[in-house]
Order: structure tokens, then C-alpha cells, then sequence
């Protein structure tokens, strides 16, 4: 976002009057009007009101109460009007996506890489970011996955050795590791058996030796047990490639930030899946 934007957020100088007068719609969230104001084709009052309630939801927490909008961050809504749109941080804190290589964006759907070279460089560095939510015993990223089928690669979303999220291999396994040293695929958390890999998935650090998971708000299981935290990536978090193996996936949305409990992911997905139907996704 234009640092205009990011201050609008940081100091929430934009008052809910200016930002009702510009376009004729009041926003409830000072957030949610500075992300519309970053978007080159300004939406229409549907969407404006699917963007403000997120913000809304996600500051509010409907089951844990908490504020998960704080805890955050990254957050991208691929499944948005263009390209651009989808692209934005909505936290505002200039880690706007870029895609490298070949991809595809379908509006109201998201953006899907072609399984060999496109992926979404975040540009956000958990041990280089200025003091981030993401920490080595307090961490999680997500990923909203639209395609259900397995990818052998099983590398959908992280960064360096120390951070992999693949939603559902070729064998059927979800592969998961954050803040701890993988060596080697076989030695990753592994939750058997998930035949769909469609849907929102959270991997979870909340210390040094806790680690969830979760699809949809349900936490899933970990076959081999959490792991110690043994440090955190020091390079970007990517979005459809880790280590060069490329995804197949089309993505809807995704995040990172500070731990969240498990009233706090069913609240994630709550809200989330509010928006995702509002736009038909």
C-alpha cells in the first residue's frame, strides 16, 4: 500500500465521516476504508460491505472475543475484484504480493500458479520484518485453498527450511512444519489421510513445543507429535512455492501472524468463509 494509505491505518486518522463521504458509503472499520482506498478500481458498495464486515469480524471475534485483525501480520484477499485488489495487504504494512512467473487470476476466485514457475513473493521476512506478530514460539500462517486434488509437490505456502504448509500430497498426507528444522520430507508433521485439500488451512506455533493444525476451524492431528522450535525463517514467506517446487493450487486468500488458540482459527474461518460466499468463491 502508498504510505498514505499505511498511515491511515496506523494512526486511524480517517474519520468514519470522511470516509462515508467518499463514495457515499459509511465504513463501520477505518481499516477496511483504507484498504478500498488502495485499490486502483474502487468496488461497489456490495463489496465495500463484504470488506468491512471481515475487518469487522476479525476485530471482533465472534466466538473468542479476541482482536485476531492485531494478531496478524499479512493478510491477502486473493478472491478480489482484479488482480491489483488482490494483491494488497489489507494490514497495510507495505508487504503487497508480487507474482513471479506464470500464474492465473480468475476474479472472485483467486490466483493459481502453473505448478512450475508462479508463485506470490509476500516480501515479508519473519527475522527481518520490523516487530512483527510472527515470533519462534508464537506464530501460524494459513492459506485458503480452492482445489481439493493432491499435488505432489505438497509445497503451497513458506519459506527457507524451517516453514512448508502442503495441504494434500500425492499420498494423500498433509505435510506441515513452522519454526522447526524439517530435514528432509520425511521427517515433517504429517496428518494422514486428508483427501480433500480444498479450504482454509492454519499450521500453529503457540510454544516451544506446541504446535496445531487446523482445516476449517477443526483442529487435525499431527502423526508424529509437535516438534521444538529450533528458530524461524530468515528468508520471504512465499505464497504457492517453497524450496523450487511450484503448486497447482488456486488460492483465495492467506495470512501470517502470531498464534492464534482454537477459538481464534474457528473465528478466522468464520469470517473468512462470510466473505468468500458473499463473492461466490
Amino acid at each position: 500500500m502508498n504510505p498514505a494509505v499505511v498511515a491511515a491505518i496506523g494512526g486511524a486518522q480517517m474519520s468514519l465521516m470522511t470516509a462515508a463521504a467518499a463514495g457515499g458509503f459509511a465504513f463501520a472499520n477505518a481499516e477496511a476504508a483504507a484498504v478500498v482506498a488502495a485499490m486502483v478500481n474502487p468496488p461497489d458498495d456490495a463489496r465495500k460491505q463484504l470488506i468491512d464486515d471481515l475487518v469487522g469480524a476479525l476485530k471482533s471475534g465472534a466466538t473468542s472475543g479476541s482482536d485476531i485483525w492485531a494478531k496478524l501480520d499479512l493478510l491477502y484477499i486473493l478472491a478480489a475484484a482484479d488482480q491489483q485488489a488482490a494483491l494488497l495487504d489489507w494490514k497495510g504494512g507495505g508487504f503487497d504480493g508480487a507474482i513471479t512467473g506464470t500464474g492465473t487470476f480468475t476474479a472472485d476466485r483467486g490466483w493459481q500458479g502453473d505448478g512450475a514457475s508462479g508463485y506470490i513473493d509476500t516480501g515479508f521476512n519473519p527475522t527481518t520484518a520490523p516487530a512483527p506478530n510472527y515470533a519462534l514460539n508464537s506464530a501460524h500462517i494459513w492459506l485458503w485453498s480452492r482445489t481439493s486434488g493432491q499435488d505432489s509437490t505438497a509445497n503451497d505456502m513458506g519459506a527457507s527450511s524451517q516453514l512448508e504448509m502442503g495441504v494434500r500430497s500425492s499420498s494423500d498426507s498433509a505435510n506441515f512444519t513452522i519454526n522447526s528444522s524439517i530435514g528432509g520430507i520425511g521427517h515433517q508433521n504429517v496428518v494422514l489421510s486428508q483427501i480433500d485439500g480444498s479450504g482454509l488451512f492454519m499450521l500453529n506455533r503457540s510454544g516451544n513445543s506446541t504446535e496445531e493444525a487446523y482445516r476449517n476451524g477443526v483442529p487435525l492431528t499431527f502423526t508424529s507429535g509437535a516438534r521444538t522450535s529450533s528458530g524461524i525463517p530468515n528468508s520471504n514467506i512465499t505464497i504457492g512455492m517453497k524450496d523450487g517446487q511450484f503448486s497447482l493450487r488456486q488460492f483465495a486468500a492467506a495470512g501470517v501472524g502470531g498464534s492464534l488458540n482454537a477459538a481464534e482459527a474457528l473465528d478466522l474461518y468464520n469470517a473468512l468463509q462470510a466473505y468468500m460466499t458473499g463473492v461466490g468463491a
